[in-house]
């Protein structure tokens, strides 16, 4: 299970994967999954914690351990 964060020029080794519904207006940020899937995103730690979701979006994190949710205090919203 060692794959790289998805974010341009990022090198470091991706601890979560972001998936979302855009039907729904929802992202979840859960555990890095086992096996790669072409339509989730790889983050690592950095990113996972910086991660923010458009405006009228909502953010589930899935992630058991509560350093894993730390929240930056300013996350950078996606573009979209």
């Amino acid at each position: 299970m060692d794959r790289q964060c998805a974010r341009p020029g990022c090198r470091e080794q991706a601890v979560a994967t972001l998936s979302y519904h855009y039907g729904r207006r929802t992202v979840w940020l859960a555990p890095l999954t086992p096996e790669r899937v072409p339509s989730d995103h790889d983050l690592c730690s950095r990113h996972a914690v910086r991660l923010g979701v458009p405006r009228g979006w909502s953010l589930e994190d899935l992630r058991a351990h509560p350093a894993d949710r730390a929240r930056a205090p300013e996350p950078t919203p996606l573009a979209g």
